[in-house]
């Protein structure tokens, strides 16, 4: 492998005194408060669903540790999409 010279930054790209930059804008709404959004969000009433096909020993699994969280075991499939689904 050849030994070259460094590269050079290009300082030029960045303007210091442009307030575009959303770090800065971030950085600056720091202690303020947030902003509300001017429409409230709809919230859907919840469906039931019927799953089906669940292994039984899978099942029990679920219903041990709804037991031992002291939850239903619609709670306890509920904290468990909510901690394992991207958002």
């Amino acid at each position: 492998m050849a030994i070259t010279t460094k590269p050079k930054k290009h300082h030029n790209d960045i303007d210091p005194t442009s307030n575009d930059d959303p770090a800065l804008k971030f950085i600056e709404g720091a202690g303020k408060p947030a902003e509300l959004a001017s429409e409230p969000m709809k919230v859907e009433a919840a469906k039931p669903i019927i799953v089906r096909g669940i292994d039984e020993e899978l099942m029990e699994r679920l219903d041990r540790e709804a037991a031992r969280r002291r939850v239903s075991r619609a709670a306890m499939v509920r904290m468990l999409l909510a901690d394992h689904l991207p958002e």
